[in-house]
């Protein structure tokens, strides 16, 4: 009759935590497990069970899948459960000594040679087992040996003497202290050791039961198990793992926080727990991650839709910390993913301007237009690139364009319908300031320049001698003659609501450049005056506006 043995699993709680006393639970930040009391012996590996328990994580509770270990001996219990450190076993996977080891096999022609070779070692270690079986398995598959070796494949006495000699090395190489032993083979492509797969992950499971796996070796056996899901002995051990993590939890570090990230998607009913441990880890060392892994972790959020405003938080505050170290590239494949997960803060946005205003002089990037006009088919991308050409043409004076023709194919740019109706309500607002000399038009696009949001001004003042065309606005004579009234929506404003966002930056500076005086109206004091009926307000206002507008470049 078997023992069954349930291991108690403690956590250790975050510092400064206090319990609450009224819910007899733990805040958010802190973990508690209660222990389920069934078992379930569907689990395929014959020396465990399964079980389940329920973990608490502040107002987060959620029931887990985990293993238990069965223990034919009392014994078995009293086994040391401390790590084998790589470093203090004498063979291992990685060791200089495995080459020297699989140098001498391969000298070896034939399967007497292996086993003559087996027969003279003294004493044989896992990397000698190891060696042998790679070298049994290479002559097998060697088409140049098959003619050498074809007596010895008839020979039965020969084929008994390998499978059993086959079975001895397998034990050898299982009983190693050596994890990264284990990890490798299941790595390896064999036909020999293929069959006794099954029975090494069973090793690596009574040591992850045992805590014996570091966190790199449990994120290279669940790496093993998800890509192998296909087998239902093995996909189903990946939620039963996470307890491994949740153990080691204070040995989660910057080195290996990325690893662990990347399992992340191969996990089912045990990633809320292991993506809110990673959260909170990632809240405590922060600051020591390097730009490639803080890439790769922004790679994860963006791949499995994570979102969170605590971790991106953090990203935003890394991100300040360490924008003097980012190149070209770096720098625009963050703000790339950060802009997929819709999501900036003012951390992000000092960044972003300290970093123009030190290195512009030294940024490298080039936006390529001509190399691909051809092979665009798609009206969007070709909208773009007429708005970067159009940039580029006022900005640049060595730039020799506008290069790209002209977009007149395309949809008329169409005005903000908030926009249009607040306009609609205040029209006699502006006639009352501006008088009947002036001409007030709404949604006018500049003729002759990129159909975009950019150049729609919302309402454009004019004297009525000028005509209602903007014919000769490029004219120096009509510097500052046209008033260009913008209406700048909430969402044309970063996060500290009086900044605008860049396309509306460039807005303005783009007419200050053609010759036009920029007025800018906040949407929402507008709709402010408006539902509260005080025009003197507004018309103050307005009238203020225009008056201290921006004057051309």
């Amino acid at each position: 009759m078997s023992l069954v043995l349930r291991r108690s699993y403690s956590l250790k709680f975050r510092k400064n935590v206090p319990i609450c006393n009224k819910c007899n639970s733990w805040p958010v930040g802190a973990f508690n497990i209660f222990k389920r009391s069934f078992n379930d012996d569907k689990v395929n590996n014959h020396g465990f069970s399964s079980s389940s328990i329920i973990m608490e994580n502040g107002y987060n509770v959620q029931e887990l899948p985990i293993l238990i270990r069965k223990l034919k001996d009392i014994s078995d219990f009293e086994k040391d459960s401390k790590v084998e450190s790589p470093q203090s076993t004498g063979d291992y996977y990685t060791n200089n000594n495995y080459h020297v080891i699989q140098a001498e096999f391969k000298q070896c022609t034939d399967l007497r040679d292996v086993f003559l070779l087996i027969s003279r070692c003294a004493k044989i270690t896992p990397s000698i087992a190891l060696g042998a079986i790679e070298r049994i398995y290479d002559l097998e598959n060697n088409p140049i040996s098959l003619v050498i070796d074809n007596d010895i494949k008839n020979d039965h006495n020969i084929s008994v003497a390998k499978a059993a000699i086959l079975d001895k090395l397998l034990k050898v190489v299982m009983e190693t202290k050596d994890t990264y032993t284990i990890l490798n083979i299941l790595k390896t492509v064999s036909s020999v050791i293929e069959p006794h797969k099954h029975n090494f992950c069973e090793e690596l499971l009574a040591r992850v039961v045992d805590n014996k796996l570091t966190l790199n070796q449990l994120c290279d056996f669940i790496s093993y198990l998800i890509a192998n899901s296909n087998d239902s002995k093995y996909s189903e051990l990946v939620d039963k793992l996470w307890i491994g993590f949740v153990e080691r939890e204070n040995e989660i570090n910057e080195n290996n926080i990325v690893n662990i990230f990347k399992i992340l998607p191969g996990l089912k009913s045990s990633r809320r727990t292991i993506f809110i441990l990673l959260e909170q880890k990632l809240s405590d060392i922060w600051y020591k991650i390097t730009a490639p892994y803080m890439q790769e972790i922004l790679e994860i959020f963006l791949r499995e839709k994570c979102f969170s405003l605590q971790s991106f938080a953090v990203v935003g505050t890394w991100f300040n910390m360490n924008i003097h170290s980012l190149d070209d590239d770096a720098l625009l494949d963050i703000i790339t993913k950060l802009t997929s997960l819709n999501y900036t803060d003012n951390h992000i946005e000092k960044a972003v301007e300290k970093y123009m205003k030190h290195k512009s002089a030294k940024i490298t990037s080039h936006v390529l237009i001509v190399e691909y006009l051809t092979r665009i088919t798609k009206p969007e991308i070709m909208k773009r690139l007429n708005l970067i050409d159009t940039a580029l043409s006022l900005e640049c004076k060595e730039y020799p364009g506008p290069l790209v023709p002209k977009d007149h194919w395309l949809e008329p740019v169409i005005q903000d319908k908030r926009i249009e109706n607040m306009l609609e309500k205040i029209n006699g607002i502006f006639s009352s300031i501006v008088g009947n000399s002036i001409k007030i038009s709404n949604a006018v696009l500049i003729p002759n320049i990129c159909s975009d949001q950019t150049y729609l001004i919302d309402v454009m003042l004019h004297e009525s001698e000028i005509g209602q065309s903007l014919c000769n606005w490029k004219l120096k004579s009509m510097k500052n003659k046209f008033i260009a009234i913008l209406i700048h929506l909430p969402d044309h404003y970063c996060s500290d609501n009086s900044t605008l966002i860049g396309p509306q930056n460039l807005r303005v500076k783009h007419l200050r450049m053609l010759g036009i005086k920029v007025v800018s109206l906040k949407y929402s004091k507008l709709s402010q005056f408006y539902t509260s009926h005080d025009k003197p307000a507004m018309i103050k206002y307005v009238k203020d506006s225009i008056n201290n507008g921006v004057p051309c470049l």
